[in-house]
């Protein structure tokens, strides 16, 4: 029969002290801090796009410039399908 672990036994007296206090939720302490962080990437997306649009050659067509802010939206989307997984 194995020896009782000490430390394995305070994290899980731990743990049972921690389910009996009331009003100690997590969840929607962690949902506002993951929404905050959603809304900040939102408006580093939108300085980018300004920024990036606002420095577009003038006098060029419509059609260019049309394929300028969509090379610029893919090249976004990229970099915003990496700063999930990364």
């Amino acid at each position: 029969m194995p020896a009782p672990d000490p430390i394995e036994d305070a994290i899980y007296a731990r743990a049972d002290a921690e389910r009996k206090m009331p009003g100690v939720l997590f969840g929607p302490i962690y949902a506002f801090v993951l929404n905050i962080a959603h809304i900040a990437r939102g408006q580093e997306r939108q300085t980018i796009v300004n920024t990036v649009t606002a420095a577009r050659p003038p006098g060029m067509s419509a059609e260019w410039n049309a394929g300028y802010e969509a090379a610029v939206m893919a090249t976004l989307k990229i970099a915003v399908s990496r700063s999930f997984t990364h």
